[in-house]
């Protein structure tokens, strides 16, 4: 799935208990590429790696790896860098550790 969105909320905490939890059997792999470490960014890959019970690999990449328009490399740089900080920050846990990988 690609992340990448120009504008959105990059401060706060995500919510923990922002959704009620609600098992997905069959999702085994997923891939967030442009993950520049939105709140709601964040927000869904903890929903997601809470919830996705044959979840067996989910990989985060801070670059757009697909045909959308990407910003000069100048803030793409600052927004991989950022993503990457965010994600290693706020995804990196033990209880996740057999499951995620964070590409940077």
């Amino acid at each position: 799935m690609q992340m990448h969105c120009f504008d959105s909320a990059i401060d706060g905490e995500p919510r923990e208990d922002a959704y009620r939890p609600h098992p997905h059997r069959h999702l085994k792999t997923i891939k967030m590429t442009g993950f520049y470490g939105l709140l709601g960014q964040v927000e869904l890959a903890l929903y997601l790696l809470r919830n996705a019970t044959s979840l067996e690999r989910m990989i985060i990449d801070p670059v757009v790896r697909n045909n959308w328009p990407i910003p000069p490399m100048g803030g793409a740089k600052q927004n991989i860098d950022r993503g990457t900080s965010i994600a290693l920050n706020k995804l990196s846990r033990q209880e996740f550790r057999k499951v995620l990988d964070i590409l940077y």
